[in-house]
């Protein structure tokens, strides 16, 4: 096994041990998606809860580790922490052939994971609102044909018939109660299969 595929298998492998899921589908999806691409170039800025640190090179095995990463520095806009994404994942449960709405995709990184778990025969549409990123995932996620990105707030328009919906945002921008249906928690919130609620009552959002 080449040593970056290495890194990445290893770190599929411990992000979702982390979150209770150890060889299941997930970890199959964060195996097949490369990081690196969807977080541009290096040296890459990693969050320490008190600032940045530049990693010593751009060497993508930095990013195999469960660390938050710059994606817009000066907006203090990040790649979340894998770990605590693997979690939410595994609460809301993605079946092969299901639909997804991901709202806060970012660069595509987890939209990429979400499209693995959905398979081709499922369907992805990830909303972005600032321009710059949604143009890098429009870019990074172009070769999927399931996924399609626009460049909107979740909050505007009716959303596409879905089965799950996965929502994501900074913790300085305010949802409005009855916007989207997802409950608030941390900088980033979910909402189990729409279709079926019944089946997590106890659950209504996690990261």
């Amino acid at each position: 096994m080449e040593t970056l595929e290495a890194h990445r298998t290893f770190f599929a492998e411990l992000v979702t041990a982390i979150a209770g899921a150890p060889k299941s589908r997930l970890t199959s999806a964060f195996a097949a998606t490369p990081r690196e691409r969807y977080l541009g170039p290096g040296p890459w800025k990693v969050f320490t809860g008190r600032g940045y640190t530049e990693t010593p090179s751009g060497d993508p095995a930095f990013l195999y580790q469960d660390v938050v990463v710059a994606l817009e520095e000066e907006c203090k806009i990040n790649n979340g922490q894998p770990a605590l994404h693997a979690l939410c994942l595994v609460a809301l449960n993605v079946k092969e052939a299901e639909t997804v709405v991901h709202i806060g995709a970012g660069t595509g990184y987890y939209t990429a994971v979400l499209a693995e778990l959905t398979g081709t025969s499922g369907k992805v549409f990830a909303y972005e609102i600032s321009p710059s990123l949604a143009q890098r995932a429009t870019r990074n996620l172009a070769d999927l044909p399931n996924v399609a990105v626009y460049q909107r707030s979740g909050t505007e328009g009716l959303l596409p018939d879905c089965e799950a919906i996965y929502v994501v945002r900074e913790p300085r921008h305010r949802w409005i109660p009855g916007s989207m249906p997802c409950a608030q928690a941390g900088d980033c919130c979910f909402r189990s299969l729409l279709t079926a609620p019944e089946k997590y009552p106890d659950l209504e959002a996690c990261c």
